[in-house]
């Protein structure tokens, strides 16, 4: 049965502000204030602050994320929504890391590792002069930085071809193009996927655009939406075997700053 699944993930992470205030004074000079008691020096118990890491896998040996290397021995692994491990992983995977980080900061204990791509499915057309292509509608970047599969041949975006199905990890910019740290071909009959923000919403036919792809929700069923309702400004994953389906299943997992507690780690490596 074709099917199609969103699920929305909003994460917002609060800084905290203090601010002082002073007092008049009269013709007489004011005491000069005591001095500012010295900080508190850092733990020194070894691993002590939780921590959420975002970013592409530079390499392995455990696992290093953001220039942090965090044991994985008895980490949990989420990849595209499914029980996976390490081996699933490749350099240039975007992942997010839940765990800890030692005092040094470059050192680290993961819980739970969890990847998913950006965009899965065909090609809809490649810009060799513009180092870019576009994948179910998304704008996808490439550059340096960026890790073809060694399947492709040449290893480069020369080695893509149009209406090649392939699936894209990587972080979206300000212009909701995704700039890509990996991509690898995927066989036929692969599931697609596509992120992106929920805009022209059509709530009367149940249709709404992510980028240029045309999102057809009018037999889907709505889990854990704000209201039940979708909404433009949603952020949303969509899946699906064919995208000419209405038989869709829609998922809305929302997150806050309320999973976050003082003194977290928050490491995150995107585009500006």
């Amino acid at each position: 049965m074709k099917y199609l699944k969103l699920i929305t993930v909003f994460l917002t992470v609060a800084g905290l502000f203090g601010c002082g205030g002073g007092g008049g004074g009269d013709d007489f000079a004011a005491s000069p204030p005591p001095p500012a008691s010295p900080p508190p020096p850092p733990p020194t118990s070894g691993i002590g602050r939780t921590g959420l890491a975002v970013g592409p896998v530079s390499n392995f040996g455990s696992i290093i994320v953001n220039g942090v290397r965090y044991e994985t021995d008895s980490a949990d692994f989420i990849v595209n929504d499914d029980v996976g491990s390490q081996d699933d992983l490749d350099v240039g995977d975007v992942v997010l890391v839940k765990g800890t980080v030692n005092d040094d900061g470059t050192t680290g204990t993961a819980d739970e590792v969890i990847y998913d791509d950006a965009v899965t499915g065909p090609v809809d057309s490649i810009d060799l002069a513009g180092s870019s292509l576009v994948v179910l509608g998304q704008t996808v970047r490439v550059g340096a930085d960026t890790s073809f599969d060694d399947s492709f041949t040449p290893a480069s975006l020369e080695g893509v071809g149009v209406g090649q199905v392939v699936e894209v990890t990587g972080q979206f910019d300000a212009n909701g193009a995704i700039v890509a740290t990996r991509l690898e071909p995927k066989p036929a009959g692969t599931q697609f996927e596509v992120h992106g923000t929920v805009t022209s919403l059509d709530d009367v036919n149940f249709r709404f655009n992510l980028n240029n792809l045309v999102v057809d929700y009018s037999n889907a069923m709505l889990d854990d939406f704000p209201g039940g309702q979708v909404a433009n400004g949603d952020f949303v994953e969509a899946k699906g075997t064919s995208l000419d389906s209405a038989d869709f299943i829609v998922n809305d997992d929302v997150g806050s700053q309320d999973d976050l507690d003082v003194g977290d780690v928050v490491l995150v490596k995107g585009t500006v």
